[in-house]
């Protein structure tokens, strides 16, 4: 029996009008139960950038898949190397 990763999901936040009808909107991004990512959306930019939870790196856009490869690669094994 094998068992299959979690799918990636989104949570839509709820959208935050200021006086001056501007928006602004912050998605999650899930693995499983686990928040990896932020997705920060404006009325001015509604490309948004994404922020990942776990390496703290920031991308333009809606980066759901790159959000998910940075918490992937986090939990991998890492080789010290020692010099001789």
């Amino acid at each position: 029996m094998t068992t299959q990763a979690p799918v990636p999901t989104l949570k839509v936040g709820d959208r935050i009008y200021k006086q001056n009808l501007t928006w602004s909107r912050r998605d999650k991004i899930f693995l499983g139960d686990r928040c990896i990512g932020i997705i920060n959306l404006k009325s001015d930019d509604r490309a948004g950038h994404t922020t990942s939870l776990v390496s703290q790196a920031r991308l333009a856009g809606r980066q759901i898949s790159w959000c998910v490869e940075q918490a992937t690669l986090a939990e991998r094994p890492r080789q010290n190397i020692l010099n001789q």
